[in-house]
């Protein structure tokens, strides 16, 4: 079971994408204050899926701060993040980044 933590800021939206797979969890966070109080929760998370907002640069700044070392992180391309050491997605679908993200984990590559 891989567990990976989205933080969105519409999480209801994509909270579809938790049945899609069942060797996958999906936990939800709007924000960088919940993203790190799930993670100070929850040490079985495996890997962050950064979804592009405002609040993104923050969100993955109060984690890395929080959590030493987090798990690792991960954002579409168009999140603009890579210059803050996330591991940048071909943009996509929910679905499919979370998907690579999956691969990744397992050891495959994060290009689909």
């Amino acid at each position: 079971m891989i567990t990976i933590l989205l933080v969105a800021p519409e999480p209801d939206r994509l909270a579809g994408l938790a049945a899609t797979d069942s060797s996958r969890e999906l936990l939800f966070a709007p924000n960088a204050e919940e993203a790190v109080e799930k993670l100070a929760r929850n040490r079985r998370i495996d890997a962050v899926l950064v979804m592009p907002f405002e609040g993104a640069a923050v969100a993955v700044a109060a984690i890395r701060e929080e959590l030493t070392p987090p798990p690792p992180l991960f954002a579409p391309a168009s999140a603009g993040l890579v210059a803050i050491g996330v591991q940048t997605l071909s943009d996509g679908e929910p679905a499919q980044l979370l998907e690579a993200v999956a691969a990744s984990l397992q050891g495959g590559s994060t290009e689909r």
